[in-house]
């Protein structure tokens, strides 16, 4: 099964250097802790950033609030 091209971003990296990434790499899906998750929510309301478009974001690993959860559907 072959599902195409993938990125993988280490989650030390800064979520400015994270969003660049996923600019430029242009992913349709997402898979992500929702602590990071919630860090990108948040840089990118402290600093006036869109996130680029992704259609699908799933988390893992973590519970998702329903706040967080908001927010990121609000910002994606």
């Amino acid at each position: 099964y072959r599902s195409g091209p993938s990125l993988s971003i280490a989650s030390r990296t800064p979520f400015k250097d994270m969003l660049a990434a996923l600019r430029e790499f242009q992913p349709d899906n997402m898979l992500i802790y929702p602590n990071l998750l919630g860090g990108i929510v948040d840089y990118c309301g402290a600093h006036g950033v869109a996130p680029p478009a992704i259609r699908h974001v799933r988390t893992t690993g973590e519970t998702l609030s329903a706040e967080l959860r908001e927010a990121a559907a609000s910002l994606f």
